[in-house]
């Protein structure tokens, strides 16, 4: 397939001495998430859903690039 045309969805972690922190510590993939929505950073499904409400892209591509949510 190659990769044009295809459209990325991201997730951006801005990283400050807090952050750094709670990695070195240890933190799960589950804990990060949680800190990303008190500190309202947007997540990778937020990433999905702005591009499929803005017709970019489907339900099902969104599934099928993404293995678990």
């Amino acid at each position: 397939k190659g990769l044009v045309g295809r459209l990325g969805l991201f997730e951006f972690l801005p990283l400050d001495e807090s952050w750094s922190h709670t990695i070195a510590q240890g933190a799960e993939e589950n804990d990060l998430l949680v800190e990303m929505k008190k500190r309202n950073l947007p997540v990778l499904l937020d990433d999905a859903m702005a591009k499929i409400a803005a017709g970019l892209s489907s339900p099902a591509q969104v599934r099928g690039a993404v293995a678990a949510w």
